[in-house]
């Protein structure tokens, strides 16, 4: 298998931190999984094109697409960084990918 580098979008850490609901949990969490990615530099964070990319996707989605307003800058920071999304939620990325192309794949299982 090849080796494959992952990368944490910023955006997207207040809902892991967010889940960390006790002292022992949240150390757990930034020793196991957030520590790494930082000693790599494999964490980025949304730019200011980004929130312009998102704006202009948001709008040729229609006011529909307020409910997934994260999603999209998600997708926005991922083109600009040139990495692929895994999600589980393909139903609404699929239809951001129709007016902003980004690369996504669905999680397995």
């Amino acid at each position: 298998m090849a080796d494959t580098e992952i990368d944490l979008l910023r955006s997207s850490l207040d809902l892991v931190v967010a889940g960390a609901r006790t002292k022992p949990a949240a150390s757990k969490l930034q020793a196991h999984v957030l520590s790494p990615f930082e000693r790599r530099g494999r964490v980025f964070a949304l730019s200011y094109p980004s929130w312009k990319q998102a704006g202009v996707a948001l709008a040729m989605l229609g006011d529909s697409a307020r409910a997934f307003c994260n999603d999209i800058l998600i997708a926005a920071s991922c083109r600009e960084h040139g990495v692929t999304l895994v999600t589980r939620n393909v139903r609404d990325f699929e239809r951001i990918r129709g007016v902003l192309p980004f690369d996504f794949v669905a999680a397995w299982p």
